[in-house]
């Protein structure tokens, strides 16, 4: 993911051993969460496809954070968890969107050459609580929400593409 601006004067950075939120005012590392795992002097990220997908709720005032393996909340300022979602590896996350009736993670095209279920997660943004889930073969390319519906632009592992819809209850 692009690295993100808080609303507190910080740089969110996604990196493959983790996420470090820097000062813009003098570069110092204000949080990090760890996402690798060190044996004997050598880092290994797990899972092994480190993408990872930042969001913001309306007023900025909670960061989400979507990865192969999990979605999570934290508070942007303090990096301090406010839930975790556990999220099975079934491709790489593409887009985190937040909305009035709560938080879709959609999957990225990135995967597109396997042939494996992709989820598409709806979660409560208050609790992390999974609301439904919907399994597709396609990966997202673009999305919008019109009202209480979203259009989705999806792509498969045989570049088929194709417009999908669905409300957001």
């Amino acid at each position: 993911a692009e690295p993100v601006a808080t609303k507190d004067g910080l740089v969110i950075l996604p990196l493959n051993l983790g996420l470090f939120a820097v000062s813009m005012t003098d570069g110092k590392v204000v949080w990090k969460k760890d996402y690798a795992v060190k044996k004997k002097g050598v880092f290994t990220v797990k899972p092994t496809d480190a993408s990872t997908v930042l969001g913001f709720n309306s007023d900025s005032s909670v960061l989400y954070i979507a990865r192969t393996d999990f979605t999570e909340a934290v508070h942007p300022k303090t990096g301090a968890a406010i839930w975790p979602a556990p999220m099975p590896s079934e491709g790489s996350p593409g887009f985190l969107y937040y909305t009035s009736k709560g938080l879709l993670s959609l999957p990225s095209i990135k995967d597109a050459t396997l042939l494996q279920n992709k989820r598409i997660a709806f979660f409560d943004p208050s609790n992390g609580n999974l609301k439904w889930e919907i399994k597709m073969k396609s990966g997202v390319k673009a999305f919008i929400q019109s009202g209480d519906t979203i259009f989705l632009s999806m792509q498969n592992a045989l570049d088929r593409e194709a417009v999908n819809s669905f409300l957001l209850d």
